[in-house]
């Protein structure tokens, strides 16, 4: 019966699916972005509170007062 039909819905095209672009790490002493304000911090060191925490310091050397989670920031 398969076959009869075969003609009248040929199969599908297989096609990939596009791949994400591989995350970079963060690691203590990086460089990264933050999104809120788009400027450049340092990764200062890992809030061990929270699972995927980061604490940034500035440029000036300030440490933020909160840290920031890993979809917040875009190492460089």
């Amino acid at each position: 019966m398969r076959s009869e039909f075969a003609f009248l819905f040929p199969a599908m095209p297989k096609t990939k699916k596009a791949r994400k672009p591989a995350i970079k790490a963060i690691s203590v002493g990086a460089s990264v972005v933050l999104s809120l304000d788009g400027k450049t911090y340092t990764v200062a060191e890992r809030d061990t509170r929270y699972k995927n925490a980061w604490f940034v310091v500035n440029a000036d050397g300030v440490r933020a007062p909160y840290s920031f989670s890993r979809d917040m920031l875009k190492v460089i």
